[in-house]
């Protein structure tokens, strides 16, 4: 059901009113979709994974939502290239980069959902190559699981077309960046790319430019993006042996990695969580890619929270079963990419807190929602320690989601981003999230969330 503007409008004056009862959710849930157990169960019906997707612990609209999504989430039988002569090749600048051609215009297919757009060159400033070179995209952040969204999608041709190739160019976020990436090291060596890659931190300009299109995005996904994940994986584990230790439980936990403790308030909750139930402890930043797919490879189950660490799942044995801790309201894109790995099972759990219109940007809550305690009954599982469902430690929780939110204009990136049809989802997240906080003033949250989410 899409979300009209009456809709819209009875949601402010049910916030300025206070009004936060069930009845907005149970109106707005679509019970043909979901009033059986067997619909929460799902599967993309042209993929070739056989894989289990249980929405069952997702909030009633988020669940709705989410199989809305999966439904238009295509398969492509096939990828296509561009080239262009004499192409200029921008460099990252405030979050805009690609390629241009020789008339100046925006080769679109070098763009991505998050990257992507011209900016003014000056021509004494463009460098000039005379290799025909192909691109792969922007440079990927030390994050673990962004090294895989940003450039991996575009590796397939480089598999299969290696002749008359000049150089396989990755373009930096920012002028003047210097390379240090870890795992994108490892990807371009088990792709077998070695010395051919270039990174360019300002515009160049090359003889030909060749732009293949990407094997996942958000709206679809390709049989080569399961071939290049096969060569890599492959070759990961030929290099590995046998002497890596692989846990048949494993946690991929973000605690370790700095922006993630400085931007999302709950991240020793869920690592106490998992290692109660039996569970070792994997930080993804902290290991190689070769230790990382012999993990995966040995593992029977595993658990993280949403967004792109999941993407290590790609690595797995048909036998996985992932559980996916959602940190935000929204369908974050790594859950997609999740949704394509060998596993036997996807199970996720609406694991977040909102206090205010946002969730994407950074600003994150993970606790112990209901949802969350559901889950952990069902599979008898143990619940945190005490000291994690404490005022104290959900205020220490409050205070760096507060801090975050505070920095980012976070309503006006998600409204960018997924539009308003998903704002009843938001709401129905914060009007589950807000009894848990009876410390505060719930008058001037509302307030607060009302004046957020139409002045942004």
């Amino acid at each position: 059901m899409p979300f009209n503007n009456n809709e819209f409008e009875n949601l402010i004056v049910a916030i300025q009113n206070e009004n936060s009862d069930s009845n907005f959710i149970k109106n707005r849930v679509d019970d043909s979709n979901i009033s059986d157990d067997a619909q929460t169960i799902y599967r993309f019906q042209d993929s070739p994974i056989p894989t289990e997707i249980d929405l069952s612990y997702m909030r009633p609209l988020k669940r709705q939502k989410v199989q809305e999504k999966f439904n238009t989430f295509r398969h492509r039988d096939e990828l296509s290239t561009v080239s262009y002569d004499d192409a200029i090749v921008l460099s990252g600048n405030n979050r805009k980069g690609g390629v241009i051609d020789c008339n100046g215009q925006l080769v679109e297919e070098s763009t991505s959902a998050w990257f992507g757009g011209a900016y003014g060159v000056d021509d004494q400033t463009i460098e000039h190559d005379e290799r025909t070179v192909v691109f792969l995209g922007e440079y990927a952040t030390s994050t673990w699981g962004h090294a895989h969204v940003s450039l991996l999608v575009r590796f397939w041709y480089c598999l299969s077309q290696n002749e008359n190739i000049g150089a396989y160019v990755i373009i930096c976020e920012h002028p003047g960046q210097k390379y240090d990436n870890r795992p994108l090291n490892d990807f371009i060596r088990m792709a077998g790319l070695g010395e051919k890659v270039i990174f360019i931190d300002r515009p160049t300009r090359f003889k030909r430019v060749i732009v293949p299109e990407p094997s996942f995005t958000r709206d679809w996904y390709s049989n080569q993006f399961w071939k290049t994940m096969e060569v890599i994986k492959q070759n990961a584990l030929e290099e590995s042996g046998d002497s890596v230790e692989t846990p048949e439980k494993i946690f991929l936990s973000r605690g370790h990695f700095k922006r993630a403790k400085s931007a999302e308030g709950g991240l020793e909750l869920l690592d106490d969580y998992f290692e109660k139930n039996g569970f070792a402890i994997i930080y993804p930043e902290e290991i190689s890619l070769v230790q990382m797919v012999r993990i995966m490879q040995n593992a029977k189950v595993c658990a993280s929270e949403s967004g792109s660490i999941t993407f290590n799942t790609m690595f797995a044995n048909d036998d996985l079963n992932v559980i996916v801790i959602e940190r935000i309201p929204l369908l974050a894109d790594g859950n997609l990419l999740t949704n394509l790995a060998p596993a036997k099972r996807i199970t996720y759990v609406d694991g977040c807190y909102i206090l205010y219109p946002g969730g994407v940007g950074g600003a994150c809550m993970l606790g112990f929602t209901d949802e969350f305690e559901r889950f952990t009954n069902d599979n008898g599982y143990c619940s945190p320690s005490s000291s994690y469902l404490e005022a104290d430690y959900k205020n220490k929780c409050l205070e760096i989601y507060q801090k975050r939110y505070d920095k980012m204009n976070t309503y006006n990136q998600w409204l960018n981003w997924n539009k308003p049809d998903w704002l009843p989802v938001v709401y129905e997240a914060f009007l589950a999230s807000i009894d848990h906080f009876p410390q505060l003033d719930r008058k001037a949250i509302i307030e607060k969330y009302y004046h957020d989410m139409v002045q942004g």
